[in-house]
């Protein structure tokens, strides 16, 4: 499959990625963000925030906060060409309980990025009262079975550091 797709939809003209393809209809859109919403409320997980990496996180996080009325955490992959200086953004309290959203899960390294640099950001906070702790993991796709992260390179570090229910759509 190619990377990029040009479709015709309703006369516009589309230019993307094979995998963002149902971000730019919107009513997939609704229905992610439906889906997804319901499969954290009956998750029954307790969190302040919804925290992101990437444009495809990105593209879910924010209507999804939207949707259950809760604040964004933005992990940026660089500050370099950014308008920013930090590596993380958003609502960071001195308690968080967060849960992180995404597309899928290849190999782990967005999902491990965003609990270390949330870590990094608390730990260099002052005060260093501060505490974050990752409370779930949700997935517009369950490209893995959740109970066995051993093919994952993270695996052992997801089972450490996410405090709560790893769930993707099926």
């Amino acid at each position: 499959m190619p990377l990029v797709n040009e479709t015709s939809n309703f006369d516009k003209t589309y230019v993307m990625s094979e995998y963002l393809w149902k971000f730019f209809d919107p009513g997939k859109m609704r229905n992610i963000i439906s889906d997804m919403k319901n499969m954290i409320v009956e998750s029954e997980v307790e969190f302040d925030a919804i925290a992101c990496r990437g444009v495809s996180g990105l593209l879910i996080a924010s209507p999804l906060c939207v949707a259950m009325n809760r604040p964004l955490i933005i992990v940026r992959k660089g500050i370099s060409g950014t308008h920013s200086s930090a590596r993380v953004e958003g609502y960071l309290p001195s308690e968080l309980r967060y849960v992180i959203v995404d597309d899928f899960i290849e190999t782990g390294t967005t999902v491990y990025t965003i609990i270390r640099r949330i870590r990094e950001q608390y730990k260099n906070s002052k005060p260093h009262r501060m505490s974050a702790r990752c409370v779930g993991l949700f997935l517009c796709e369950a490209s893995y079975h959740y109970d066995d992260y051993n093919d994952l390179s993270y695996g052992n570090f997801f089972r450490k550091h996410i405090h709560g229910p790893m769930i993707g759509l099926e």
